[in-house]
């Protein structure tokens, strides 16, 4: 919001729908206090014509008619509980079960999250809704990472889902792109994190991150091409630690280090850098210690929610000791919704809802659950849930009157080992 005293802004207020769902718009003038809010709340008459069936006339019955279609949408995924920070969890869900404005990098990664979530058929008919869009030459239109963040993107969501049949329904496509990946050089990719010159070592990383997963989704899919794919992907994996150049990682050679660096840490994510790798680690000490504004990592004019969320990623393995998802949770607004980025005056920057960040703090959440060669490994972070997807199997947790908590499995195959993570919750992120 402005302050008194705030220069104005020079150029027209777009108050376009982003979803193009909006027939008219309201605009209003406040003055808010640093750190204040405002909600408004609109009852529309519907249009002439509407059928009787569509129409609720009055506040109580649109709620609740709103309510039971939250409540139906909701009943399609699993129920989770965290011990805090449910409510920017809550938003992040919400966010994500919206129809996404176009494919892409935030969508595939919250495509994952809506798998992990439970939301198996509706993550699977995003992905394949994208996948209708790749070229008979393997290409596919948007920014250069988006090609192999749908590749893997799909590996995960058959990883956790253990819906191979889906799959096969995308094996001509999926194929076709990941022969393109594997034969062409990575051009600059995520221009929404580091400009207009993007990065190739981003698409790098991304790249060996997609052809990994897919053929190791693929062994029984296609398992006479899945050598050539691991192969690409491991060659590509080898070359990353000269690609991305002395520590601490940039974009580009050349390129002082700033808040965009967190980006440079997605290989961790990926599983395709070790996380203790001395680049890595000196990468996000640096960011934590010089480039760290307003309780998260300065990029874009405040903290980042998406560069926070991939710095926490990293931490959170380092010193686990650390509520580093509450750092992430903390740049959220009184409704949950995780902004762009936030300035500690100015408030939300960019987007008040973002895709990519609620989508990177859905996955923060969800890692509470990890997968460690054929052991599952349930952090502190969760308090309950049902019915929660893993590449073994569902689970449900619970957590009794004493504080432990206990783990019962629907299991594909031979049970894991399940090792669960007990003792007091983490402690409050330190002031840098």
């Amino acid at each position: 919001g402005q302050r008194p005293g705030d220069p104005q802004a020079a150029e027209s207020v777009d108050v376009r729908c982003r979803y193009g769902q909006a027939s008219g718009v309201e605009m209003s003038r406040e003055v808010l206090a640093p750190g204040a809010s405002i909600t408004r709340l609109a009852v529309l008459a519907p249009p002439e014509g509407t059928s009787a069936a569509l129409v609720r006339t009055s506040g109580p019955s649109l709620w609740s008619g709103a309510s039971a279609d939250r409540r139906g949408m909701l009943s399609a995924g699993s129920e989770l509980s965290l011990g805090v920070h449910q409510a920017a969890f809550e938003s992040a869900r919400t966010r994500l079960l919206l129809e996404p404005p176009a494919p892409g990098m935030p969508a595939f990664l919250g495509a994952v999250a809506l798998a992990r979530m439970g939301f198996t058929r509706r993550a699977e008919d995003r992905l394949g809704r994208y996948w209708s869009r790749v070229r008979r030459d393997g290409s596919l239109v948007g920014d250069a990472e988006d090609a192999a963040a749908l590749a893997w993107a799909t590996a995960e969501v058959v990883r956790w889902s253990g819906d191979s049949a889906w799959a096969r329904g995308h094996q001509k496509a999926w194929m076709r792109l990941l022969d393109r990946l594997a034969r062409d050089e990575p051009e600059p990719g995520g221009r929404a994190l580091f400009g207009p010159d993007g990065s190739v070592r981003f698409t790098a990383i991304w790249r060996a991150a997609g052809l990994l997963t897919s053929a190791e989704a693929l062994r029984e899919i296609a398992p006479e091409r899945r050598s050539d794919w691991a192969l690409a992907g491991g060659r590509q994996r080898e070359t990353l630690p000269e690609l991305l150049g002395p520590a601490p990682w940039t974009a580009s050679p050349g390129r002082a280090v700033d808040g965009s660096a967190a980006a440079m840490l997605t290989g961790c994510w990926l599983g395709v850098v070790d996380v203790d790798h001395p680049g890595a680690v000196m990468t996000a000490r640096r960011l934590r210690a010089r480039h760290w504004h307003g309780g998260g990592v300065l990029h874009s004019g405040g903290a980042h929610a998406a560069a926070t969320a991939l710095l926490a990623g990293v931490l959170s393995r380092l010193e686990p000791q650390v509520d580093w998802l509450g750092a992430v949770a903390s740049l959220a607004s009184d409704t949950g919704a995780l902004p762009t980025a936030r300035h500690p005056r100015r408030g939300a920057i960019g987007e008040g809802d973002d895709l990519l960040g609620a989508a990177l703090f859905a996955l923060l959440v969800l890692d509470q659950v990890r997968v460690l060669r054929g052991r599952l490994v349930l952090l502190p972070g969760i308090a309950a849930a049902r019915n929660l997807p893993t590449p073994h199997g569902r689970i449900d947790i619970e957590t009794t009157e004493d504080g432990a908590r206990r783990v019962q499995g629907r299991w594909r195959g031979t049970p894991p080992e399940v090792l669960v993570l007990q003792g007091p919750g983490p402690q409050r992120v330190p002031e840098s």
